[in-house]
């Protein structure tokens, strides 16, 4: 069992255990990564213009959250089998919520001054609850 004459196998298995573990850990990454990056297709085909605030990417992150939360929501309603009509009302609502959301971003974005920047954040946490609770 051993690779050389006199040698033990433990340090070979300790050489083996790592490499298997880290090819394990490589490929957990790689599957997450695509699937992730499938993910994120699946939600920017139904926006307008995904990469929107690209320069700003915490502004993109926040956009980026409405639309995940969007898209679960979308997801969830037709797990429940909701009606076409009420499945489109919820979308319009939650369309009109992220275009609130947008506007909100782009004043953020313009913002100069700290209670302007405080009071669009505040702005955008609260269109990103109220989207939220359309789904429940």
């Amino acid at each position: 069992m051993s690779p050389h004459e006199g040698e033990h196998a433990l340090s070979l298995l300790f050489g083996v255990v790592p490499a298997v573990l880290g090819g394990l850990i490589a490929i957990y990454i790689v599957v997450r990564v695509i699937q992730d990056q499938m993910e994120k297709k699946r939600v920017n085909a139904q926006r307008p213009d995904p990469q929107v605030f690209k320069d700003y990417p915490e502004l993109q992150a926040m956009i980026d959250q409405l639309y995940l939360t969007r898209y679960k929501i979308k997801q969830e309603a037709q797990a429940r089998q909701m009606s076409a009509k009420e499945l489109d009302q919820l979308m319009r609502q939650i369309d009109a919520l992220i275009e609130r959301g947008m506007e909100h971003a782009e004043a953020l974005r313009v913002a100069t001054e700290d209670v302007d920047i405080m009071r669009e954040r505040e702005a955008m946490a609260a269109v990103q609850k109220e989207i939220s609770a359309c789904g429940s």
